[in-house]
């Protein structure tokens, strides 16, 4: 069996581009779902033959393609220094895990030549080795950064179902293995095309064995239906948008006017009459908390006794310690006319170079006036992911805290039976992050099999129930509220009970291809 023929150097950096673009548009906002099996055969035929250096400068140009257009909306308030710095991170990580595709390619060409290489252990170790990459990305530097996984380019797509077995990851390699197993079938089918008539037809026979192969498996994960769960009653949830442009970090408003929205917004579009039993606001929605400032502590009180008591989950800035040990906390908090400041949590996973800074006197010194914007940096908060409302126990994930894996386990593991996910958007305008974060929402609902409710300053707000069917929703800037009756849903999904587990099998998996497969100097195999 021979090897695909050396293509010119340009042709494969198109190659390469390509694969950026496609995933890229895979992602919300183009959604354009099904380009995420495209984009990984291409990456594998662009690095294929290549040397070292070569597959890292191709897998650099498809990582650019991918993420810089993707994390775009990262400059809009600080410029395009830190959307430049994220997107060489994440380019980086994809040299080097392309670098490694090549690497295990050169490898099963000499170990495992013929069909039973192409057709087999390339797809299986390649897909192996990709989610060895994104694992990686996910936890490195500073605790990674997985937003940009495969899998979530598929909250539009018909294989949603399949995170509520797998997870996301288990998900992302099945993505890969099918789509590169299809390329296997199409390169096996070209290199036995001219041999003699009684071997086409050997391998046309293996060639429809391992399309069938293709064909079944996303039968499987197109049928599988999501696993339902039981409920434990229902909850009144009124999640309100309160469409405060400058509700974000960097706001130039007088203080109180993102509070006084919220309480506006809550009161027009929120009946009296309907009685809710928890009011959810934003990530930022009580720039004025009330432990600090008595007129927010009337008005919220206020507020509160006008829906009879009900509590209302809202967000603002905890301090604790002073001096050295003074600490902030980016914190959603319980509110009641008769009881005051109730539960609370705060976000487990502050955002690197957005909500803090790492090693900042280091990173002062390249770029003081840059670090400087940031003035205020949140400590991660260790307290429980969950809260008790109403009888029920919510699980909070604030902001980016919906793309951490861990957070979300964390949440279902306290007993949560529904998530909230109190978010600020204004810092981002009219671009596509929020349609990034919503698809996550609808991500999360499917793999807890949990409904979703996601509240944002200004959209987009959106509730999944736990088959991922949009419940409601609010468009960007406008004012509303979202009048839900929310299940308590009891019970995990096979993705919860397996836990990370998968993730940590595949990554495992990766390492020990790249490991059997390593390029090592010798007189290569005669092929068949």
């Amino acid at each position: 069996m021979i090897d695909a023929i050396r293509r010119p150097w340009w042709e494969c950096a198109a190659l390469a581009m390509c694969a950026g673009l496609s995933l890229t548009l895979s992602f919300p906002g183009a959604s354009l779902w099904l380009l995420a099996f495209v984009a990984p055969p291409l990456l594998v035929t662009a690095v294929r033959g290549r040397g070292f250096g070569s597959a890292f400068v191709l897998s650099a140009i498809a990582g650019a393609a991918f993420y810089g257009p993707l994390v775009s909306w990262s400059s809009r308030f600080l410029g395009p220094i830190p959307w430049l710095a994220l997107t060489a991170v994440m380019t980086l990580s994809f040299a080097v895990g392309g670098m490694l595709l090549a690497a295990v390619m050169r490898g099963i060409q000499r170990r495992a030549p013929g069909e039973r290489g192409m057709l087999i252990a390339e797809p299986l170790a390649l897909a192996l080795v990709w989610m060895l990459r994104e694992f990686v990305a996910n936890r490195f530097p500073y605790g990674g950064f997985a937003w940009g996984r495969i899998a979530q380019s598929q909250s539009n797509g018909p294989f949603l179902d399949v995170v509520a077995w797998l997870g996301i990851d288990g998900l992302g390699f099945l993505m890969v293995w099918m789509s590169l197993l299809g390329l296997a079938v199409v390169r096996h089918a070209v290199h036995n095309s001219s041999a003699p008539a009684e071997l086409r037809a050997e391998a046309r026979g293996r060639t429809v064995e391992a399309a069938c192969t293709v064909a079944a498996a996303t039968a499987i994960l197109v049928l599988i239906p999501p696993c339902a769960l039981p409920s434990n009653g229902t909850i009144r949830v009124a999640a309100v948008q309160g469409n405060t442009p400058e509700a974000g970090y960097f706001t130039s408003g007088a203080p109180g006017q993102v509070l006084a929205s919220h309480i506006r917004v809550t009161e027009a579009h929120v009946p009296s009459s309907w009685q809710p039993e928890l009011i959810l606001w934003p990530e930022g929605s009580a720039d004025l908390g009330p432990q600090y400032h008595a007129a927010a502590e009337e008005a919220l009180n206020d507020l509160s006794a006008r829906y009879g008591g009900a509590p209302i989950l809202a967000n603002t800035v905890t301090v604790t310690g002073r001096g050295k040990s003074e600490q902030y906390f980016n914190t959603q908090f319980e509110w009641s006319s008769a009881s005051g400041w109730g539960a609370e949590t705060s976000k487990k996973r502050p955002v690197p170079f957005g909500e803090y800074i790492p090693d900042r006197d280091f990173y002062y010194a390249l770029a003081p006036d840059l670090i400087g914007m940031v003035g205020r940096g949140y400590s991660p908060g260790t307290d429980p992911a969950t809260v008790s409302v109403a009888g029920h126990r919510a699980g909070v994930l604030i902001c980016f805290d919906v793309i951490e894996d861990g957070v979300v386990r964390q949440a279902v593991e306290e007993g949560t039976e529904f998530l909230l996910l109190p978010t600020n958007n204004a810092d981002f305008d009219r671009t596509d992050e929020a349609a990034q974060q919503v698809s996550f929402a609808r991500i999360r609902a499917v793999e807890t099999g949990r409904w979703t409710v996601q509240a944002s300053t200004v959209g987009w707000s959106a509730a999944y129930d736990g088959a991922g069917r949009e419940v409601a929703a609010l468009n960007w800037y406008d004012d509303g509220a979202m009048l839900l009756e929310v299940p308590a849903i009891q019970g995990s999904t096979p993705a919860m009970v397996i836990g990370e587990g998968v993730s940590r099998a595949l990554a495992l998996g990766g390492l020990l291809m790249v490991i059997a497969y390593w390029p090592r100097a010798g007189k290569r195999r005669a092929t068949q």
